[in-house]
């Protein structure tokens, strides 16, 4: 019963029929004072749900700013303060002078050994040549 990998449903079916038809066999039904007190929630519970769907459609939703139907487009504010941060950053480093940018590729690709002693770059074609 726990291999329920290759159960067809037929088999399933047949195992539950077991299942229930054993547990009937036991032949305990509920108390009258349990059936009425479920029954009494379930009404009770019925009710305040028909009250309450009688509230929420007489109710008009409440229109909502543009700001906010931008905000959920975009993913909620916290992909709005994502977008607004990585802006500031493009902002400020497109603005700002990149002087320190050549000693910083300088190093990079000089470690990396591209460069030849004599200041020259591989080129695209000997990278890609075979053999």
């Amino acid at each position: 019963m726990t291999d329920n990998k290759h159960i067809t449903d037929a088999k399933m079916d047949a195992l539950l029929d077991q299942f229930f038809q054993a547990e009937m066999a036991d032949g305990q039904a509920p108390s009258t004072d349990l059936m009425d007190r479920v029954l009494r929630d379930a009404e009770t519970v019925q009710q305040d749900r028909l009250v309450g769907r009688k509230a929420e459609v007489s109710k008009p939703r409440p229109r909502a700013s543009w700001r906010f139907d931008f905000l959920d487009a975009l993913g909620g504010w916290q992909t709005a303060a994502v977008l607004g941060l990585f802006l500031v950053l493009g902002v400020s480093i497109g603005y700002g002078q990149p002087d320190g940018l050549g000693d910083l590729t300088q190093s990079v690709i000089g470690a990396t050994g591209l460069e030849f002693a004599t200041g020259e770059y591989f080129s695209l074609d000997d990278l890609m040549a075979e053999g």
